[in-house]
């Protein structure tokens, strides 16, 4: 009797706990694939540019690989680590081409890259407050925190740096803007006749005085 009674009790906690493990797998079924959407990875692989303005515009040429995630709302983001690694530069204007001749960006960090053009800019006695990016690399707003932090340690300057991502880039329409850009010129009479600021467009018109 007593052994029939201690069957019966083992059966009973076995049936219990078969059950929870149903139960559990489930809700597992139901609801752990939605919440787990954001593990969902994919890695991606390619090359990309990244049009770099301060007055001098340099457009750097990047490989780049990085995993996406989808989030639990089916928002696409950067996760885990990535890597960029500049293959090749173009220097765009004039400004570019006299003070980036002699430096060499192939194999550096995408970061490395812009830091050091910014600094090479600043050490030359440009205006580096403001940087404007250009990139159809969707990502580059993640390296904006490192790169301002490493260029205010090593030119004490602080940095905007603005993004536009662009799926499809026409580069024309940029060098187009740089044809176009106007200059507002300031003259130091020393103590001779006041001469007006004048403003000049890149390539386009004299001053006169």
């Amino acid at each position: 009797m007593k052994s029939l009674f201690k069957n019966k009790k083992a059966i009973i906690i076995t049936s219990i706990i078969l059950l929870i493990a149903i139960v559990g797998g489930i809700c597992l079924v139901l609801f752990g694939n939605k919440d787990n959407r954001s593990n969902n990875k994919s890695l991606k692989e390619g090359e990309y540019v990244a049009y770099v303005k301060i007055n001098p515009l340099v457009k750097l040429k990047f490989k780049s690989s990085f995993y996406e995630c989808e989030d639990k709302d089916g928002k696409v983001n950067l996760c885990e680590k990535f890597t960029n690694e500049v293959i090749g530069a173009e220097f765009l204007n004039d400004d570019a081409k006299s003070i980036y001749k002699d430096l060499d960006f192939k194999g550096k960090s995408l970061n490395d890259a812009i830091v050091l053009i910014a600094k090479t800019a600043e050490d030359k006695d440009y205006n580096i407050t403001n940087i404007d990016i250009n990139s159809n690399w969707n990502y580059i707003d993640n390296v904006k925190k490192e790169v301002t932090d490493q260029i205010k340690k090593e030119t004490n300057v602080e940095v905007e740096i603005k993004f536009n991502y662009q799926k499809s880039i026409d580069e024309s329409s940029i060098l187009e803007k740089e044809k176009n850009k106007k200059y507002t010129v300031r003259f130091d009479s020393d103590g001779g006749t006041n001469v007006e600021d004048q403003t000049s467009r890149s390539n386009k018109e004299r001053i006169y005085f």
